[in-house]
């Protein structure tokens, strides 16, 4: 997996003030340098994971591009081998594809007709005769699973990006890689110079953890006020402080 470079537009402001409450928790509350880090890394992780949206469990179901799967203009009948619905899913190298939801059932035998019917091809076993049946597709008791049922519309992952940043948020102290629901190293934490000068590395390694950050005041762009906001709250809850 190929690392995500993340840049957040962080206030200076922001960034003076979170710089002073780490200087805070030492020389009032005497954390050492590395808890003082520690606890600020375990804020910005839990903003983060607050900042990322969950996606949907379902791909969403779309029209084939292609134009062959539809009765063309002029009266021209569609091409049967094309399917007209399916879902966009994406290869190794972030690019987008349709996949057909097309048939269904062993060798393929049922075929979707549209988004609420299926057909196929029965046997007549006294006359010989083939003809083709056809079904409402759906969830209730006459009906058979259709296109909306189809597995290829589960998302196997989904949320992944913010169960990467809860991992950090609970794994902040000790550091490691993290393999989550398959991914490999889909996080990583790394400390360096702990006892005097400790820096904490946070490597959120999947390819989509930018597009899954909210936007707006619940987003991405207030993360460094929003764990400023929980660090000085954690400060004065330690100190016996009233937290307004």
């Amino acid at each position: 997996m190929q690392g995500v470079t993340l840049s957040l537009d962080v206030s200076k402001a922001d960034t003076e003030r979170f710089a002073a409450l780490i200087a805070r928790a030492q020389n009032e509350l005497g954390k050492s340098p590395f808890d003082a880090v520690n606890w600020a890394g375990y804020f910005i992780t839990r903003s983060m994971a607050a900042a990322t949206k969950t996606s949907p469990k379902l791909r969403p179901i779309v029209k084939n591009p292609d134009p062959r799967a539809f009765n063309k203009k002029g009266g021209k009948k569609r091409d049967n081998r094309f399917s007209m619905y399916g879902v966009n899913r994406w290869d190794k190298d972030s690019n987008q594809y349709f996949q057909p939801i097309f048939r269904t059932g062993e060798f393929g035998k049922i075929r979707f007709i549209d988004k609420k019917t299926a057909e196929w091809l029965v046997w007549d076993k006294v006359t010989g005769e083939v003809h083709k049946q056809q079904w409402e597709t759906g969830t209730g008791d006459f009906q058979i699973a259709g296109i909306a049922q189809s597995k290829k519309r589960n998302i196997g992952r989904s949320g992944l990006a913010k169960q990467a940043w809860k991992w950090a948020q609970s794994n902040t102290r000790k550091g490691g890689n993290a393999t989550i629901d398959g991914a490999k190293n889909a996080m990583r934490i790394r400390w360096s110079g702990r006892r005097f000068n400790p820096t904490l590395t946070l490597e959120n390694n999947l390819k989509y953890a930018i597009d899954a950050f909210k936007t707006g005041d619940a987003g991405v762009e207030n993360v460094m006020a929003k764990a400023g906001d929980q660090l000085a709250n954690r400060i004065d809850a330690a100190l016996g402080k009233v937290i307004k």
